[in-house]
């Protein structure tokens, strides 16, 4: 004695019907569903470690570059007010 019911009755809005559609039951459902993927790939570690090591092998020189880059931008503006139409080789001559 099943009853038949067509699609359109389980999915009203994007959502399934029935299931509870309250704010913290979809924030508890997103905290749920990001600690079964962090757990998930803990079981995979073997494909997220050349990546981690991927990440701290480029992560130092571009934080080096973008530190350096802010601390001479002043000095580049003095020198590019400083000399306009001279040879940027004449400075260092």
């Amino acid at each position: 004695m099943v009853e038949q019911v067509s699609h359109d009755t389980y999915i009203a809005n994007g959502v399934m019907a029935g299931m509870p559609t309250g704010k913290y039951f979809r924030i508890g459902y997103a905290v749920a569903l990001i600690l079964l993927i962090i757990y998930l790939s803990t079981l995979v570690d073997f494909i997220f470690t050349p990546l981690v090591i991927l990440v701290q092998t480029i992560f130092a020189p571009i934080a080096l570059s973008g530190v350096l880059f802010y601390l001479f931008r002043p000095v580049v503006k003095l020198l590019a007010k400083k000399c306009r139409r001279c040879s940027p080789l004449r400075l260092f001559t």
